[in-house]
């Protein structure tokens, strides 16, 4: 197989994964309640700031905890990994197109450090970030 061909079926593979994705998020909005809802569109939002459970719990006025079990229950989603997963997707766009360094994709996506950042995406991708943008 050579390494096109491998390309090809990866990033074919990644979109559809990123359907999926984005399908069960519409299909939860669908069936969660508002509070869950505003939450979710609130993260989705702001993922790009130094997000926390505790920003969120004190824009809405609600423990930490409540918070979580909503999200659990309502969204099947625990907190933080869909924070890292909404960073990583949006920094995967960002490294295809080419226009900027890790450091700089890093701090876009809401990652104070880089180092952070790039064992995260290493851990949801399978490879480091820098290798990433040359598979483009």
């Amino acid at each position: 197989m050579n390494s096109n061909h491998r390309d090809d079926i990866y990033f074919s593979l990644k979109k559809i994964f990123e359907s999926l994705f984005e399908s069960l998020i519409r299909s939860v909005e669908g069936t969660a309640d508002p509070t869950t809802i505003r939450i979710l569109d609130y993260i989705n939002q702001n993922y790009d700031q130094d997000l926390s459970l505790t920003d969120i719990s004190l824009k809405f006025n609600l423990t930490e905890g409540y918070i979580s079990r909503l999200l659990k229950k309502n969204a099947n989603i625990n907190f933080k990994k869909h924070l890292n997963q909404l960073k990583i997707n949006k920094a995967k766009e960002l490294l295809q197109n080419g226009n900027h360094k890790v450091n700089e994709v890093s701090a876009l996506v809401g990652y104070k450090n880089v180092n952070t950042f790039i064992r995260i995406f290493k851990q949801q991708e399978g490879i480091p970030p820098g290798e990433y943008s040359k598979l483009r």
